[in-house]
């Protein structure tokens, strides 16, 4: 069993030779005996913060400062010491304990309750366990079931937010109050998790969304502890066919299934009454799938090995949520419409080529996801999808040409043009769709060659766009763009004109990407004052651009530049005046000018902390 380590070092050491340019693999580990199979001359043990170091990070948390010796009231006294001190000198308790504490009135009698929960016993033993259930037992209610939810996935697993909070409102558990969206009240109940420092945040878009969450070793055997002491959930094994299983609730598989097991276990798990279960997950390859639970709720089948739906599936009248995400489907059987409490259908990366006129007719789809290797044709002018939020990853149908579904509750929309004509009636939809924040267009050709958006409704509501043209299409011009635009990508365009002076203006425009452009100027300029929010600009194969003119005082937050595979720019802009700039990547004949710390091109860049390309 010890040896298993030292093997895999091995094979990792053959794939990472030394080249002498300076690279270092830096890898961590909560095991010292894994640690040594790496490198026991250059094991580096992490000590525990010091009292003062400890306190600090407090501080930043519990009372959300960045003073290292923010004031709090007198009656505290000397309390949050001892609350500190309890932590041992371990980062995650702290920074989990003032996470905890900063939803909290900053007074003695909250403050001083905390610190007597914290000698409660709970599994595993140590001050850090303590303060992590303490954290988790202060919960809401319907936060601790959202926060158990968590352990359906694998370790160190990186949790989509959209598909957990979708989870999350197909269970039940998000409580929605004065007739706001539940896709709402679901981010709140995320962001209260990530306040208390219970889940870490892995990215977040432009306009501050979680898109993506993670969640530490220790917290994550919190939530299997609490998990299974409520009978919240199973993770599959081999041997629970032979336990007692009839009050879960929900099960999820982590392992893989070996192709020659796999028609066993299905079978048995055919014979297991599981009479409440509502959710099954299955996260890798194999073909397993229960099909006798009535009551469920979901049903993930990612990986899963299966070409054709069983169809008991069509008995399951309660599911909310059901994912083929990456299966080998190919048809969806006209039966699907029997579930009229669909809410979230996933077939993203599948192989499906269309749905059923009968899918369209379910009257609870909130979510509907495919994929940019699908693009299946949308629903027909006839439906009535009133409760639709998400429609992702569809062509352009020909029965809009006529008339449109309606479609008015829309928030994030995705769509193919198959013609030019498609982009006039994608024009005319969004005149008539209030609620949309996020748009994405391939192969699109705005009406007369001018994109303008003031028209929509949603104009200054929409903070994502994505616009993918086609270069053999007629020049463009840019006219108006959303106000309020937070992330921006241009692609596959014929511009008439520099693009900059009208981006520039897009105040809250934090990310922005121009790719594979065209344009009728060889010239761009970022003037005074330009992009004033933006963080992340990146310029990719902009063919013709062969001069950047960069004003002081354009690009003031700017932190990240991307500079690819634009063969024609001569120079670099003088990037001397944009000091907040944390990293440049370049290729091409820019990055032979400044290479080795010289040439004509590094007094402009030599300020950069991190500069891709240059060794």
């Amino acid at each position: 069993m010890m040896c298993g380590p030292r093997i895999v070092f091995t094979q990792l050491e053959t794939g990472l030779v030394d080249v002498g340019n300076g690279s270092r693999v830096l890898m961590t580990t909560r095991s010292l005996n894994v640690a040594n199979y790496a490198d026991s001359r250059g094991v580096y043990r992490l000590r525990l913060l010091s009292e003062e170091e400890s306190w600090v990070l407090f501080l930043k948390k519990a009372i959300r400062s960045s003073n290292p010796w923010p004031e709090y009231p007198e009656e505290l006294k000397d309390l949050p010491r001892k609350l500190v001190q309890r932590c041992k000198g371990l980062p995650l308790a702290v920074i989990v304990l003032g996470g905890l504490l900063s939803s909290k009135p900053c007074t003695y009698r909250e403050w001083s309750r905390v610190l007597e929960r914290l000698d409660w016993h709970v599994v595993g033993g140590g001050e850090c366990m303590k303060i992590l259930a303490t954290s988790y037992d202060d919960l809401p209610y319907l936060h601790k079931s959202c926060f158990r939810y968590l352990a359906c996935f694998p370790e160190d697993y990186k949790i989509e937010a959209k598909y957990l909070m979708n989870m999350w409102i197909a269970e039940g558990l998000i409580e929605a109050k004065n007739k706001g969206e539940l896709e709402d009240y679901a981010e709140d109940y995320l962001e209260e998790l990530v306040q208390r420092c219970l889940v870490e945040v892995v990215e977040r878009s432009p306009d501050g969304a979680i898109e993506s969450i993670r969640l530490h070793d220790l917290l994550r055997e919190v939530a299997l502890h609490e998990a299974a002491e409520n009978d919240f959930l199973l993770i599959w094994k081999k041997e629970n066919a032979e336990g007692n299983v009839s009050m879960t609730r929900r099960v999820t598989f982590l392992e893989n299934i070996d192709k020659s097991s796999s028609r066993n276990q299905s079978n048995n798990l055919k014979k297991i009454k599981m009479p409440k279960l509502r959710t099954f997950i299955n996260f890798k390859r194999g073909s397993v799938i229960g099909t006798r639970f009535l009551l469920l709720r979901v049903l993930v089948l990612g990986n899963a090995r299966i070409r054709d739906l069983p169809t008991d599936l069509k008995n399951m009248i309660h599911l909310r949520y059901l994912s083929f995400r990456e299966t080998d489907v190919t048809t969806i059987p006209s039966w699907i419409g029997h579930l009229q409490n669909l809410q979230i259908f996933d077939i993203g990366y599948a192989t499906i080529r269309e749905l059923p006129e009968s899918f369209w007719k379910i009257p609870s789809l909130r979510h509907v996801h495919s994929s940019d290797t699908n693009f299946i044709v949308g629903p027909p002018s006839t439906a009535n999808l009133v409760n639709l939020r998400t429609l992702g990853y569809f062509s352009v149908p020909k029965s809009w040409k006529k008339s449109y579904p309606h479609l008015h509750g829309v928030r994030e929309l995705k769509l193919l043009c198959k013609d030019e004509n498609d982009g006039m009636v994608i024009h005319n939809l969004m005149s008539k769709l209030n609620n949309l924040l996020s748009v994405t267009f391939f192969e699109f050709y705005p009406p007369s060659g001018v994109i303008d958006f003031s028209t929509s409704p949603s104009y200054e509501n929409i903070h994502t766009m994505y616009l993918w043209g086609y270069r053999d299409h007629p020049t463009i011009h840019i006219a108006e763009m959303p106000p309020n635009l937070a992330k921006l990508t241009l692609a596959f365009f014929h511009l008439n004109d520099d693009p900059m002076p009208k981006l520039e203006k897009l105040c809250s425009l934090k990310w922005l990407k121009i790719e594979c452009i065209r344009m009728e100027v060889d010239t761009i300029v970022c003037t005074y004052g330009g992009f004033p929010e933006l963080q992340t600009l990146k310029l990719d194969s902009v063919n013709e651009m062969k001069e950047w003119k960069l004003e002081d005082g354009a690009l003031p937050m700017l932190k990240f530049l991307r500079i690819i595979n634009c063969d024609y720019l001569r120079a670099l802009p003088d990037l001397q005046c944009v000091t907040t700039l944390q990293e440049l990547r370049i290729d091409g004949e820019l990055k032979s000018k400044i290479e080795n710390k010289s040439g004509e091109e590094w007094d402009k860049v030599k300020h950069i902390p991190t500069i891709t390309g240059i060794f």
